[in-house]
């Protein structure tokens, strides 16, 4: 029977480890029934979606010391140039910007 789910029946250690499980699932069961939860289907996850928006980058401000508006948020600061070479790891977890070859070779025959 391939494609087929079939539920095995657990194997237990003794009769006591039996009996104990069994009623921890009583009291499982008991407990769902208590607070009105279905457990008879498995649960399904939806998709979290935020109840508020993040402002955008063209919010009015308004000023602290003369109430005027008018006022943009700052652009945050992005690397746009080609003066960083590349990036090299000295001791564990401590980086060095590279901008040249020569800084490079330096880097790479450095005693550890």
């Amino acid at each position: 029977m391939r494609g087929h789910y079939v539920k095995k029946k657990p194997k237990y250690k003794s009769a006591e480890h039996k009996r104990k499980a069994l009623e921890a699932e009583k009291f499982q069961e008991a407990l769902y029934k208590k607070w009105g939860v279905d457990n008879s289907k498995p649960t399904k996850f939806k998709e979290y979606t935020p109840t508020y928006t993040h402002r955008s980058s063209n919010d009015n401000y308004e000023s602290i010391i003369t109430k005027a508006t008018g006022g943009t948020r700052k652009e945050a600061p992005k690397y746009t140039g080609t003066l960083i070479v590349g990036v090299a790891i000295m001791h564990k977890s401590c980086l060095q910007p590279i901008i040249s070859k020569q800084q490079a070779i330096e880097s790479a025959t450095m005693r550890r």
